[in-house]
């Protein structure tokens, strides 16, 4: 079972993305799901914290799946220039761990297309 955690920084993700998960500890978040989806790609995130959520997923989850924004009809909008830093900083370094998935389009699960915008 998986869970759309997002990020583990916990102000980050409820004051921004409104998740609704009360819980700060990821240890807590994990102790029900095999996997966490994180969404990367939006005003604020750096190198740092995006690495530092990929690193949180992978000790507390069996797998982590990392998604980047893309427009949907949401206020939440895409940052190009933070898609950038992860595709040149981040990817690397975990576009080849059996455990990470990145999906750097992610309508591939039939949402945040376009047609949402």
């Amino acid at each position: 079972m998986k869970i759309g955690v997002e990020t583990f920084d916990a102000k980050y993700r409820e004051a921004v993305l409104i998740k609704g998960i009360d819980e700060s500890d990821p240890a807590k978040i994990a102790a029900d799901f095999d996997e966490c989806c994180l969404l990367f790609g939006l005003s604020g995130q750096t190198a740092e914290s995006m690495c530092r959520d990929i690193e949180t997923g992978l000790e507390n989850f069996e797998r982590v799946c990392v998604n980047i924004m893309t427009a949907n009809s949401t206020d939440v909008k895409p940052d190009p220039a933070v898609i950038r830093t992860f595709a040149l900083e981040v990817r690397p370094d975990y576009e080849n761990d059996p455990r990470v998935d990145i999906l750097m389009e992610n309508t591939g699960f039939g949402v945040g297309g376009e047609e949402d915008a």
